[in-house]
């Protein structure tokens, strides 16, 4: 009696899966891809650009946090 494998038989649905869907998407796309890939850059660039400048932020404050620690400890 064969046994099926059922993690198996989920990883070829996803895979079957994401490409149907894929192949969906591009054909009933309402712009070419070259539009779609630019509009997906304008409208994710901003998250990107506060991501960046919150990293940057928080890198400043942990490091001036950091400083004052040291300093402390050293005159302290």
């Amino acid at each position: 009696m064969k046994t099926e494998n059922k993690s198996g038989h989920l990883s070829k649905g996803l895979v079957v899966g994401a490409l149907v869907g894929a192949a969906l998407g591009v054909l009933v796309a309402p712009q070419p891809g070259k539009q779609t890939r630019d509009l997906i850059r304008r409208k994710t660039g901003g998250y990107v650009v506060s991501l960046r400048e919150r990293f940057r932020k928080n890198g400043a404050e942990k490091d001036t946090a950091d400083r004052a620690d040291s300093h402390a400890k050293v005159t302290g």
